[in-house]
């Protein structure tokens, strides 16, 4: 079962650098969410499970890109891509 994350909050709202929470639904169309952690979804992620990010358009949700885990340094990274820059990166999605 598959994870969908559609929006973030930051650290610091100037520096967008690093996510501290986001809010995740069970399914691509559910518009019901919690609020995660960065920790919890790191873990999980680990653990097996898989997120994607998801978008609304045209009234109805999208699937995004899967969202990784990437190691720089010894420092863990939520990214939809594979650069190893020292950030946090799951696109465009909104804040909250």
């Amino acid at each position: 079962m598959s994870n969908y994350i559609s929006e973030v909050s930051y650290t610091d709202k100037n520096n967008k650098d690093y996510i501290s929470e986001v809010r995740v639904s069970g399914s691509l169309n559910s518009n019901s969410t919690e609020v995660w952690g960065r920790r919890k979804v790191v873990n999980s992620i680990e653990a097996g499970n898989i997120f994607y990010t998801k978008y609304k358009e045209s009234n109805s949700w999208k699937q995004g890109s899967k969202v990784n885990i990437i190691d720089v340094d010894g420092d863990k990274y939520l990214r939809t891509d594979s650069n190893k820059t020292k950030k946090d990166n799951l696109g465009k999605l909104p804040e909250f």
